[in-house]
């Protein structure tokens, strides 16, 4: 990836910092500001490439500054930054035109992946709204099947180019929470997760979300969860969990589409058999289920099928 300039605008100069520190040991120039009006100034000045922008800052707020941003330049690419309790805002902000967002606190991982995502792949703007109001549907579901103590958010989304992206490691979920499945060419092939898939038919696709074995336990209780065993209460809960996720997925991608979808009932993946050919690129979105301290990562995967 060519060198770009970054603005990054945060009140935190922890967070500005940080932002600095990991895009300009890859090459990027990096400048700062901590306030909305530095950033109008500053954006006016060096026509930054990509700008990462905090959502709750004093005087002017990430949504405002936003807006005014895409004013100058109705073009700008803005990640935006924010907790995960803000996810209303956070709605509004991809709305506006905000591109992608990361979920405070980040990893560098996280951080290069969003750049990386937004310059080389091509990141769809509508990508992460659509995900993010699948979120909240789903949020609202799960603490009706699991409790109010349970919630969900989404931490990132990215598109997964069948040319560009082959083959994934199989260590890969383990040490990012996401990239749990390999393909070969065109195929989408589980590895060491425990998959739960939902096909459709209409405009053809399917939708398959991923847990690890020892998530699983984590999720459901370890007494409950014997490896990829499960007692039968245990099974039906997990199946209307992933179901409630898959379905909500469908039915924003029908109502975006304007497509009248038929979504079959969710089963287990099974490696052997379930292998699919896709038309375009695939989507890729990361979730955690958090559970008083513990945080379960889910990945959901959509494509549209040949």
């Amino acid at each position: 990836m060519p060198s770009l300039k970054v603005l990054a605008v945060d009140d935190s100069a922890a967070i500005l910092d940080a932002i600095k520190e990991v895009l300009t040991s890859i090459g990027h120039e990096v400048e700062t500001a901590d306030n909305g009006a530095q950033a109008l100034d500053k954006y006016h000045r060096i026509k930054p490439d990509i700008v990462t922008l905090d959502v709750a800052m004093p005087v002017m707020d990430g949504e405002e500054t936003l807006q005014r941003l895409l004013k100058i330049d109705p073009n700008a690419r803005i990640i935006m930054l924010t907790a995960s309790e803000h996810k209303e805002l956070m709605q509004r902000c991809l709305h506006d035109g905000a591109m992608g967002f990361i979920v405070k606190p980040f990893t560098s991982k996280e951080l290069v992946d969003a750049v990386t995502n937004i310059v080389s792949i091509g990141y769809e703007k509508n990508t992460n709204s659509l995900f993010t109001i699948v979120c909240g549907k789903i949020d609202a579901s799960v603490k009706k099947l699991l409790g109010s103590h349970v919630s969900v958010s989404l931490k990132s989304t990215s598109t997964v180019s069948q040319r560009t992206h082959a083959i994934f490691k199989e260590n890969d979920y383990n040490q990012s929470h996401s990239n749990t499945v390999s393909r070969s060419k065109d195929q989408i092939e589980v590895l060491d997760t425990i998959g739960y898939i939902s096909e459709f038919k209409g405009c053809d696709g399917v939708v398959i979300s991923f847990i690890n074995d020892e998530d699983m336990g984590t999720l459901f209780g370890k007494d409950r969860v014997k490896g990829r065993d499960l007692d039968s209460e245990t099974l039906g809960v997990a199946l209307e969990l992933f179901n409630i996720i898959n379905q909500k997925v469908i039915s924003e991608i029908a109502n975006t589409t304007h497509v009248n979808v038929k979504p079959e009932p969710t089963r287990l993946y099974h490696k052997s058999k379930d292998k699919f050919t896709f038309k375009d690129e695939v989507i890729v979105a990361h979730y955690e289920i958090i559970c008083g301290e513990n945080s379960v990562p889910i990945e959901t995967r959509f494509g549209f099928t040949c």
